[in-house]
């Protein structure tokens, strides 16, 4: 039989109660976020090793270390600030997404350039959600070497302002109907060919549900997997 707790007492015990969830709450939002920060760092890092194996002058070299060495910066501050605290505020200004994907997209092409996958970017300048920089680069970083992991020559990402969408497409083998939803839970991996640890697609779901928003995953017209992702308002219930 369960152990009774005297009335005076049930106010300490529920308060007890609380901050145990919490504290558990809190050790698993670190422990995500330094598996996050470690998973963030593999692009930039990769693209700095391939850069330093080329090792010749070269301005568009030196512009993609300087700028890759700048995202790592970025990276180790913003998942120290998630793992602090946790969920969107719905106070972040408008960002225009437009040029964070360019910016990640040129480091991920110059790295797929032997393969010769291109990235076709269709977004209008309007297109700017209100979603915390850091949060945002993380999702496009995650969502954009993805596509170009897989991709056989073509990623294209396209969106709409109003109501603020995003979708990822590409050209490869594209995901299993019965996986779609796996793939959003950390450690799980529909194709086992590529490298990796099963955890940019869930840092992408993720961190849609902290803004309210929603991600969708189908075929893709041009022969693989689809992204379609529904940029939600934190503020609305």
């Amino acid at each position: 039989m369960p152990r009774q707790v005297p009335v005076e007492l049930e106010p300490l015990t529920r308060n007890l109660d609380a901050l145990l969830r919490q504290a558990q709450a809190r050790q698993e939002r670190v422990r995500n976020s330094l598996a996050d920060l470690a998973h963030s760092l593999k692009t930039p890092l990769t693209l700095l090793r391939g850069a330093a194996e080329e090792a010749r002058d070269c301005p568009e070299l030196a512009r993609l270390v300087e700028e890759q060495v700048t995202r790592i910066d970025e990276i180790v501050g913003y998942q120290r600030q998630r793992a602090a605290v946790s969920g969107g505020t719905g106070l972040s200004p408008p960002v225009p997404l437009r040029p964070l994907a360019e910016r990640i997209g040129r480091g991920l092409a110059r790295l797929h350039a032997a393969r010769g996958v291109r990235l076709e970017l269709d977004l209008p300048e309007e297109l700017a959600p209100k979603i915390d920089q850091g949060d945002l680069l993380e999702l496009l970083g995650n969502l954009l070497e993805n596509a170009f992991r897989h991709a056989r020559s073509q990623v294209r990402l396209s969106g709409s302002a109003s109501p603020p969408r995003l979708v990822v497409e590409d050209d490869g083998e594209g995901i299993p109907p019965d996986q779609a939803q796996r793939i959003l839970q950390r450690g799980v991996r529909a194709d086992r060919r590529h490298p990796g640890e099963g955890i940019g697609l869930a840092v992408v779901a993720e961190i849609l549900a902290q803004y309210g928003g929603e991600i969708a995953i189908d075929a893709s017209p041009l022969g693989g997997a689809r992204f379609t992702l529904a940029l939600g308002d934190p503020l609305k219930p």
